[in-house]
């Protein structure tokens, strides 16, 4: 998935013969051109509510995934797409009202990741439930 989190991320078909261009590879810093960090945005997100954000996107992901499974899609063609996917989830979370279901501690520590990582500040759920 060239990601973090599997659960959340299109599974993505490729070619061994045939070289992928996924730019650079991720850092510690947080990085808006980076493949693996605009996925993170997504997957931090998540993390809030897992079962219920998951749900949000787990219908879209696995169609995405069985079209893709039964053609003969250009690997850079499903990357492209699985990216404006992503976007568009990232979307769908962020407007989704969930409440942040995470003990104190666990915010804190995502917090602290994000903050060291120079995360952007894009989490509308931070009210606890």
């Amino acid at each position: 998935t060239a990601t973090a989190a599997p659960c959340i991320s299109l599974f993505k078909p490729v070619q061994v013969d045939l070289a992928l261009d996924l730019g650079a590879e991720p850092t510690d810093r947080f990085d808006p051109d980076n493949l693996w960090w605009r996925h993170e945005l997504l997957h931090r997100a998540v993390l809030a509510d897992p079962v219920h954000l998951i749900s949000l996107m787990a219908t879209e992901r696995d169609r995405i995934e069985a079209r893709w499974m039964g053609t003969s899609i250009d690997p850079s063609a499903a990357f492209a797409e699985a990216d404006e996917v992503t976007s568009r989830w990232i979307g769908v979370v962020d407007s989704s009202g969930a409440l942040d279901r995470r003990t104190r501690q666990a915010r804190r520590y995502w917090d602290e990741r994000n903050r060291r990582a120079g995360m952007p500040d894009t989490d509308p759920r931070s009210r606890s439930s």
